[in-house]
Order: C-alpha cells, then structure tokens, then sequence
C-alpha cells in the first residue's frame, strides 16, 4: 500500500535508506559508508520541507521516497521553480516489485499537481538500474555533477511534467 510518510516512520525511513544504498559501502569505502550511512539515518529529520511517501506491506516499509515542492527547498542542483526527489529507496528484498516505479509516478503526480514545469533527481552512476526507469518514465540525463564520496553523479529531469 503506498501511503504518506508521518513522523512515527522515520525510524523505519531511515532504516530502510541504509539498507538500499548499503549497496554503495564498496565504492565509497569504510569511512565514506559511515558518513553516508550517518546521513542516511537522519534522512527524515534533516528534510522537514519533503513530502515522504512510502510502500508499507504487513507492517514493514518495504520503499520509500522524498519529494521537494518547487521553492521548498533550496538545492544546488535545482533550480527553485523545479521539483525534485531524493532518497529513492527500495528495500533489497523487496525489489523488483514495481515499487520504485510505483514512487516515481507518485512524485510526477506531485509535480502535476503542483504545477511544476520539472521534475529533478540526481542519481550516482553506480544506480545503473534505476537510470532504465527514469528513461522509461520520460526522464532525461541533462548534466554530469560533482564526484560525491568518490562516486560519479548525474542529474535527470522530465520536461515538461504534464
């Protein structure tokens, strides 16, 4: 069932973004994962201005995101007319449901309604499964970013949202 996050989920937000992006613990290296892992376990605290939707099944999150109004929330990577979505999570036993995509056309809905000429995210290259979703649901890679944690980061965006 997805639903809206509310403040009793964070624990388990944060939980379930550990175990999704502990994926990239061999890339960024014991200290990197850390710092990442510290990050991630203040994902919900540290985003007061996201809209947190997640997929519950018998009691336990198995995906979560967080999405951004246009102006809610500045980030260098968008601009502030933009919309845009972090923490894609999807829990490692739970993948391959259609979670995430069920998330992704969540935002985009989001940003219908907001009336949002984009909708932005940006992604590590590592990710490479989600850039064929973001491409199928009409994404396009529009920039290279700045190495985070040694990894390679590119940003996506769908234009227009209608």
């Amino acid at each position: 069932m997805l639903r809206m996050a509310d403040v009793q989920d964070a624990k388990q937000i944060s939980d379930l973004c550990v175990a999704a992006y502990q994926e990239y613990r061999p890339f960024v290296g014991e200290e990197g994962w850390q710092t990442m892992r510290a990050g991630l376990g203040q994902a919900w605290e540290r985003n007061p201005q996201a809209r947190w939707a997640v997929i519950e099944e018998e009691g336990h999150l198995q995906a979560c995101v967080a999405y951004f109004s246009p102006g809610a929330a500045p980030h260098p990577y968008f601009p502030d007319q933009w919309a845009y979505l972090r923490f894609l999570a999807v829990h490692p036993e739970a993948r391959g449901k259609g979670h995430a995509r069920r998330l992704m056309e969540w935002c985009i809905e989001q940003a219908r309604q907001d009336q949002a000429t984009h909708l932005g995210l940006h992604t590590s290259q590592q990710a490479g499964y989600g850039y064929r979703l973001y491409e199928r649901l009409g994404f396009i890679k529009d920039q290279d970013l700045p190495d985070f944690r040694g990894l390679p980061y590119v940003r996506y965006v769908l234009q227009p949202v209608s």
